[in-house]
This record gives C-alpha cells, structure tokens and sequence, in this order.
C-alpha cells in the first residue's frame, strides 16, 4: 500500500512526511513556508488506494490541523498532526492489529521520537 518515493510513479498520491519544522503553526496554522513535495523520507499511497484507507482508518486521521487552523482532514491540502496527536493515532493503529501498517506504524514513531509530528500532503 505505501511506497518510498523512489518507488513512486507520478504524482497522484498523498504523501506523508515528517514535519521537521521546529515552528509547524503560526497563529495556529500551518506554517507552510518551509514545506517541499517528495522528500526522500517520506512514504506515499496512491489516490486509488488511499480511498480504501481512508475508509478503514480515515475516522482516525480527521483529527490534523488545517492550513486554516481548524481541525478535520483536507484531500488537496496539508494536514499536520503534532506530537500528541501522532501518539493517539498510533496507538489507534496498533490497537487494529493490521500487520498491512508496519510502515506506517514505524513511520509515525520516528515522527514521534525524531520530528515534530508530520504532515499527509492532498493531491
């Protein structure tokens, strides 16, 4: 379901990446300034199939903040999860048991103990 992206193919896929800025917000929303596209460590999945995650674990996600400052999950935009919240997600993703997310789970604990959080970038 994810790729690297060296594996990926084109650009309809939603990408999630480590947020390595130390200032994510700014008068509570996202600080976009220093964000770039296809970072080497990010993962990917492509559109098709983020539709059949999004329906499995979407409840889970809707919890990022917007570039407006509000909460929920924007398709074509970008969503930052902070600390705290990655920790819920993950625990939410271990509790389902689905062997099919071990990169995702070991994703999002090296945004917990390296980074400030991530991002899911929209199409």
């Amino acid at each position: 379901m994810f790729v690297t992206n060296q594996e990926r193919k084109g650009t309809g896929y939603y990408e999630f990446q480590f947020c390595k800025n130390k200032n994510p917000l700014k008068l509570g929303k996202i600080n976009n300034s220093k964000i770039k596209y296809w970072v080497e460590d990010s993962i990917s999945i492509v559109d098709e199939e983020f539709d059949e995650f999004y329906k499995e674990y979407g409840k889970i996600f809707e919890c990022a903040i917007l570039s407006n400052g509000k909460k929920g999950f924007d398709n074509y935009g970008i969503n930052y999860y902070d600390i705290s919240t990655t920790k819920d997600i993950l625990a939410k993703l271990r509790n389902k048991n689905d062997k099919n997310n071990l990169i995702l789970i070991d994703f999002l604990e090296k945004a917990i103990n390296d980074y400030n959080g991530f991002y899911i970038l929209g199409l």
